[in-house]
C-alpha cells in the first residue's frame, strides 16, 4: 500500500468520526467506538475528532464514572469497555 493510499484511508476513517458526531454528539460516539473497538485511548480519540484533550479526558472521566467503561492504565489515557 502506498502513501496516497494510507491518507485516504485515514481521511476516510476522520470523516466517518466526524459524521458519526454530527449524528449521535461527542460523548455518544465515544461511548459506541469504545465498545466497537475494544478500548480507546486519549491521543487516537483526540485526532479522529478534533477535539481538545481536555475535552476528551472529560469524556472519558464521565464515562468511567457512569460505568461505560473504566480506566485500565495508571495514567488514565486508556479507557476499556465495562
Amino acid at each position: 500500500m502506498d502513501r496516497d493510499e494510507n491518507m485516504s484511508k485515514a481521511m476516510q476513517a476522520e470523516s466517518m468520526w466526524h459524521e458519526e458526531i454530527e449524528s449521535k454528539g461527542l460523548r455518544q460516539t465515544l461511548a459506541d467506538r469504545l465498545r466497537f473497538h475494544g478500548g480507546l485511548d486519549v491521543k487516537t480519540a483526540v485526532e479522529s475528532t478534533g477535539a481538545c484533550i481536555t475535552t476528551i479526558q472529560r469524556h472519558f472521566r464521565a464515562m468511567s464514572e457512569n460505568g461505560i467503561g473504566f480506566f485500565d492504565t495508571p495514567e488514565g489515557d486508556h479507557l476499556k469497555p465495562a
